[in-house]
């Protein structure tokens, strides 16, 4: 099940190492970012398998912010650290994958530093010349086998600006009271490790987001009093068979993650959670949905792909019209409820990979949609679907991934306002992709 989900993830999420919360370039070779040198201020220079010195070139590169030079292997991390300590505005630097046994002392001479990745090496320790860094917020160290995380934990407590700490995938079952230490710490990961039971020291931490997804969690045991900032709990793909009511005991609780786990039903006690924002129950085994989700006013986006749900089963979600996003995707759907018009404050809508034939006439009432999924929908009729399309003022991305398609249908030239076009798994040749893309020049188009 772990393998499967991963790859459905990993179709859809990007797999830089830098944040894409921005529309930042990211250059992806030197020769290409020393064009522009003064304009580059991301560079990705993943598995360069052949690169074995970080060239001098590089310090052409004033403005740089941020490089990741993951799976580099030939690289000497002496030598990269040398050659970054000159760029004085760098504050983000990804090493990751490359085996190395040990972080030079060196290290902290990139001064400015902020963001430090160095996942999936052979490391054991860092070195105590870290704590010179005093501007790094976020250490990714996840992935190291053999990694101290006693020791690395009474480091890291010394290291006042850290707030963000990935050990995901470290093999852990328990942690540390150390951690208790890392007093400005505000986001953990944990992931992919071996936790049954979250530990109690980290219930006591001022920490607003959390992450135990992949881990051996079946029942929860929260109290009042723990968590206190958390705002944010991600527990996808773990053992969970009934959803965690005793999460509304943390006060201020907003996004709640249980994708990819084992839960058959939605409980009355889900009104309780007074804060809560958003829900994410993709790729569960419900079959129903109570009608006290009704009752969540504050919920803003629902994530419920990949369960049993029908047409019948979703009908309470039709009066929840305070949505702005609905992710229906991969369920047992054949066909949606006129009373969709209910959603006016919908903006994002997935219906995809469902046995629907016909969207109804209805979805027009949803004037703040700018984000439609109805991939894998084959016995559409094109030419109407987008003629209603057409129709919604503010719809502006539009996911046709998996149709089978071999030419574009009659219809889709009336598209106007639509800026972006997701096709992956159609099977337009070259020439149907340049026709596609003539029509809209100003459009961004993904087909792979």
């Amino acid at each position: 099940m772990k393998i499967i989900t991963l790859l459905i993830l990993l179709f859809f999420l990007s797999t830089n190492a830098f944040s894409q919360t921005d529309n930042e370039k990211v250059y992806r070779s030197i020769a290409g970012a020393v064009k522009d040198s003064d304009n580059v201020k991301k560079l990705s220079l993943f598995n360069e398998a052949n690169l074995t010195l970080l060239p001098q070139q590089l310090l052409k590169l004033r403005n740089l912010e941020e490089i990741s030079l993951d799976k580099c292997l030939k690289l000497n991390i002496n030598q990269v650290i040398d050659v970054l300590s000159q760029l004085k505005h760098l504050r983000s630097f990804w090493f990751a994958q490359n085996g190395i046994p040990s972080l030079p002392k060196e290290i902290a001479n990139l001064k400015n530093l902020q963001e430090l990745g160095i996942s999936d090496n052979e490391l054991t320790e860092l070195p105590v010349s870290l704590l010179k860094l005093k501007k790094l917020k976020k250490l990714y160290i996840g992935r190291n086998p053999n990694l101290n995380i006693p020791n690395l934990l009474d480091l890291l407590s010394k290291l006042d600006s850290l707030e963000e700490l990935s050990l995901e995938d470290s093999g852990l079952s328990q942690i540390p009271e150390k951690i208790r230490e890392l007093r400005s710490l505000k986001d953990l990961d944990l992931s992919e490790n071996e936790f049954t039971a979250i530990p109690a020291v980290i219930k006591k931490m001022s920490l607003t987001i959390v992450d135990f997804s992949m881990n051996n969690l079946e029942i929860l045991s929260i109290k009042k009093g723990d968590f206190p900032y958390l705002k944010t709990i991600d527990l996808n793909q773990n053992r969970l068979k009934k959803f965690p009511v005793s999460l509304s005991l943390i006060p201020n609780l907003h996004r709640i993650m249980l994708w990819g786990d084992s839960i058959v039903s939605i409980p009355k006690g889900i009104k309780r959670f007074k804060k809560l924002e958003s829900i994410e129950l993709g790729y569960n085994q419900l079959s129903s949905i109570s009608d006290e989700i009704t009752r969540l006013t504050r919920v803003k986006e629902l994530s419920l792909d990949g369960n049993r749900l029908t047409a019948t089963a979703i009908k309470p979600i039709f009066r929840m019209k305070w949505l702005t996003k609905l992710d229906l995707l991969n369920n047992k759907i054949a066909y949606l409820d006129p009373q969709i018009k209910k959603l006016t404050n919908l903006e994002e809508l997935y219906v995809g990979a469902n046995p629907i034939d016909k969207l109804p006439d209805e979805i027009l009432s949803l004037k703040k949609l700018h984000n439609i999924g109805i991939g894998k929908l084959p016995h559409l009729n094109w030419d109407q679907t987008f003629s209603m399309l057409a129709q919604l003022p503010s719809l502006r991305t539009v996911s046709l991934y998996y149709e089978g398609f071999h030419k574009m249908p009659n219809g889709f030239e009336k598209l106007t306002h639509t800026t972006f076009f997701i096709m992956n798994g159609n099977d337009f040749d070259n020439k149907e992709e340049q026709k596609i893309i003539e029509l809209f020049p100003l459009a961004k188009f993904e087909f792979n």
